[in-house]
């Protein structure tokens, strides 16, 4: 069965003129498989009646 991996990177704008090195070094080559994409996700969050999510700032 297919499994999708996620990564996320946060970088501040000092770092991402190294992006280009960063994407080529070996620990992201040996996982990286065709082209990159951007999507956009909306998530829906169902609250506790308790409205813990809100609480904990969800």
């Amino acid at each position: 069965m297919p499994a999708e991996i996620e990564l996320k990177l946060a970088l501040d704008y000092a770092a991402i003129s190294r992006l280009p090195a960063l994407l080529r070094d070996p620990a992201l080559t040996a996982v990286k498989r065709g082209r990159g994409r951007t999507t956009h996700l909306v998530s829906t969050y169902f609250d506790t009646a308790d409205l813990r999510l809100a609480r904990e700032g969800v």
